[in-house]
């Protein structure tokens, strides 16, 4: 997607012109990508595009542990380093702080990006001390680190194009919407070996969210689960996610004797993303784990009870989203999404996802 006026998009305003001269200088990058594994899956086309624009530089990411599962398999991260911001014990936090920041500082880096804006990352920045420090310039602690800026974009429509805008000045135009996610061998081999006793036409089911107030209800789950199966024989796989395993419970209360399903029990997260990767689809709400499918290219049904589906939608990954506005308002003056979402309603759009895989 190009990051111009022709996408709605801003066109980004920056001050300190980059020249040429100091572009071709760049062989170190190091990039500050803190957030959450959606936070991270939302930025992975930004250090592919950086990695295109210079194909021979080194490029370091700066991720909380967390956030390494989504790039520890991605071709273009040449090194990964786990930064916890964590502050408690404090001591250990001082400790964490002190030795990642003189790491990072003694690569003497030429170019730093701050992907993450909030939080210690000014300060972060400016004691890692690369040559050349570049950001959106939307607070007093940004403008002071970065020599590079950019305006910062309201992150009204599609988050990675926006937030894509940051790279323009060093000559990059074109952001994909849109994500990777790569599974190891051994995460491959693990699906292949559980899906072995699964019916060959299965597709994965995940009930939970990172927000308790963003989860669709299960009984609705449950009737979709029983309409998909009724009507195309597609036998689902429901995910257990750590802290909200009474969703899964649910589902079997609530679930007719006759219908057909496996429980993945909790596994690695690249365990479970090898097992979308190998299913026709998945069903879900949460939006780490629908990024984590963008990524694979798995078909997704997305059930969108808040946040609006324009702000997620990728180009190169085939996905219909569940999305009826209610009354409260966004940030951006939009309406947001609502739970009454019938799976009546949702059934129909999964049929629209039947008929876009027929034709795939």
């Amino acid at each position: 997607m190009i990051l111009n006026k022709n996408n709605r998009q801003k066109e980004a305003r920056y001050t300190n012109k980059i020249t040429n001269g100091e572009l071709a200088q760049i062989k170190t990058i190091c990039v500050l990508c803190w957030g959450l594994i959606g936070d991270v899956l939302i930025r992975v086309s930004l250090l592919e595009a950086l990695k295109e624009r210079f194909p021979e530089s080194k490029l370091t990411v700066v991720v909380d542990p967390p956030g390494v599962v989504a790039l520890k398999n991605h071709p273009d991260v040449d090194e990964l380093v786990l930064f916890s911001r964590k502050k408690r014990p404090f001591l250990k936090y001082i400790y964490t702080v002190i030795s990642k920041i003189r790491y990072l500082r003694r690569k003497k880096f030429d170019l730093s990006i701050n992907l993450y804006s909030g939080g210690a990352s000014p300060r972060i920045i400016r004691l890692i001390n690369a040559k050349n420090r570049l950001g959106f310039n939307h607070t007093k602690a940004l403008r002071k680190s970065n020599n590079w800026q950019v305006d910062h974009p309201d992150l009204c429509t599609n988050w990675t194009i926006e937030i894509g805008t940051v790279l323009l000045p060093l000559g990059i135009h074109t952001v994909r919407r849109g994500t990777s996610f790569y599974c190891n061998e051994q995460e491959l081999s693990f699906a292949d070996n559980w899906l072995s006793e699964i019916p060959k036409k299965h597709y994965v089911i995940n009930l939970a969210a990172g927000v308790e107030s963003k989860i669709w209800a299960t009984h609705k789950f449950v009737s979709l689960a029983e309409m998909i199966q009724q009507k195309y024989n597609y036998y689902p796989i429901i995910l257990s996610n750590p802290g909200q395993t009474h969703l899964v419970e649910q589902f079997r209360s609530i679930a007719a004797d006759e219908t057909m399903y496996s429980v993945l029990p909790i596994t690695s997260f690249g365990n479970v993303a090898a097992i979308i990767k190998k299913s026709d689809f998945i069903i879900t709400g949460d939006t780490s784990i629908m990024h984590m499918a963008f990524g694979l290219k798995c078909p997704t049904l997305g059930i969108f009870t808040q946040t609006r589906p324009e702000i997620v939608d990728p180009e190169d990954s085939i996905h219909i989203a569940c999305f009826k506005e209610g009354r409260e308002l966004d940030s951006c003056g939009q309406k947001m999404g609502t739970q009454e979402l019938s799976a009546d309603y949702c059934f129909s759009q999964f049929e629209k996802l039947i008929t876009v895989l027929e034709k795939s």
